[in-house]
């Protein structure tokens, strides 16, 4: 049952498991996967590959902290675009690791970069000039460059070598930047494939091609997705991730991020808003795991806007996608998940507005603070005092007993005449409840 948050299984509970804080569970979960994979590379020499790091949320790094110690003599080898400075569960995950970085590619290697992507086995010196100017040795900005030119028709093959189309001299229009050089590719294709990659760009980096089909809004681009999917494949924009095509990605995030940000605000929230009923309606047996995204789209689909529904859906799901993410120690997301659904719920209309929820969300949200700020810190302080403030008249005995003692924690060491009086209401609690242990 530990399990079922990593795995998105839906296993019995025992009460052993369900009597576990969020602390303990998390901790007793990171020691059992730590087990499972020290004696899964137990076996002899053994590097481990943790790919876009930067993903990782903090359950993860604590994880990858908790097998390092474990796994003496293996390599572990994260891969991620440069990180912020290494902080908390990341720090321990990173202490004393070796960094490389990779740096802009030099000439040479970029001249072979792109004599790849245009299938040739040399540049002329024109073309070389040009991509070693514009690109400055950044490889996607090389590849989308000569590509560009290359689909333009400004690059033509002749006998092995990349050379100009036209006569030396002559402009050549060529974007100064890689966001340009890949909004003109896109711009290059059929408006019906454009729209298959803005409706593919809603739900990031990697999509389901099913989705995007079921999104798209014309009849006629629906019959021929199959082929404009392979179309766009074969200009590089996109790439198939299994055996089966059930998955696709956007060659880089910047393209997924160009074909996003051609869109007006309003369409994308219409797209979000059908990505989540899709998501909801096509995949129910993945709700667990898929939380954070389906709030993700609500959160889009409200935008700055007073949309009721869709706030009221990215509450429920942050708070589900909070809920979550404590069971697995992953408390500064926690935190992050349950402030925006509190946020989304003060931003509903006033007769849409429930305290009890309310209260319910602050609670899980003190749980999480408390791990990621520690006793008495103001964050703690002020959500506690908010929380309990909503439930005196609402809640009574053992529903008022843990916002209670939230708050006697978080003014235990400021507050001394506060806390014992807290401490005293807490003790009336427990004997009015008849609970021996608290008490």
């Amino acid at each position: 049952a530990l399990l079922n948050g990593v795995l998105g299984l839906r296993l019995p509970e025992d009460r052993a498991v369900s009597a576990l804080s969020p602390e303990a569970r998390a901790e007793r979960t990171r020691a059992l996967l730590a087990r499972v994979l020290v004696a899964t590379v137990d076996v002899g020499p053994t590097m481990a590959v943790i790919e876009d790091a930067h993903s990782l949320d903090s359950a993860s790094w604590s994880l990858a902290a908790q097998v390092r110690s474990g796994i003496p003599g293996k390599l572990l080898v994260f891969s991620s675009r440069p990180l912020a400075d290494s902080v908390g569960e990341r720090a321990e995950a990173l202490a004393g690791a070796t960094r490389v970085t990779l740096d802009r590619l030099d000439d040479d290697d970029t001249v072979e970069l792109v004599c790849g992507s245009l299938g040739v086995d040399r540049l002329s010196d024109e073309v070389r000039d040009l991509v070693l100017e514009r690109a400055e040795g950044h490889p996607f900005f090389s590849q989308e460059l000569a590509v560009s030119l290359r689909d333009a028709g400004a690059i033509v093959g002749d006998g092995g070598v990349a050379r100009m189309a036209e006569p030396s001299g002559s402009a050549v229009a060529v974007p100064d930047t890689v966001q340009g050089v890949v909004a003109s590719r896109i711009d290059s294709l059929e408006a019906r494939q454009q729209m298959l990659l803005k409706v593919a760009s809603v739900f990031g980096r990697t999509f389901d091609p099913e989705a995007v089909r079921d999104l798209l809004p014309e009849e006629t681009a629906r019959e021929l997705f199959a082929d404009d999917l392979e179309s766009i494949e074969g200009r590089g924009l996109i790439e198939a991730t299994n055996a089966d095509r059930g998955s696709f990605a956007f060659a880089h995030s910047i393209v997924r991020d160009v074909s996003y940000q051609s869109m007006l605000h309003s369409q994308r929230r219409e797209l979000h808003r059908a990505a989540a009923g899709w998501l909801e309606a096509r995949r129910p047996e993945r709700s667990q795991t898929l939380e954070p995204i389906l709030a993700h789209h609500w959160l889009n689909a409200a935008g700055d806007g007073d949309d009721a529904e869709a706030l009221s859906k990215a509450e429920l799901h942050l708070t589900n996608a909070g809920l979550n993410a404590l069971r697995q120690g992953a408390f500064v997301e926690a935190e992050s998940f349950l402030s925006d659904a509190h946020s989304c719920h003060l931003r509903l209309p006033e007769d849409m507005r429930d305290q009890v929820r309310e209260i319910e969300i602050l609670k899980h949200l003190t749980t999480a603070s408390f791990a990621t700020h520690g006793f008495g810190s103001a964050e703690v302080s002020g959500i506690s005092e908010r929380t309990y403030a909503l439930a005196q008249g609402r809640l009574t005995g053992r529903e008022l007993f843990p916002i209670l003692w939230g708050l006697w924690i978080s003014t235990y060491h400021q507050h001394g005449g506060t806390a014992i009086e807290l401490g005293d209401r807490l003790m009336e609690i427990a004997e009015d409840e008849g609970d021996d242990a608290a008490a």
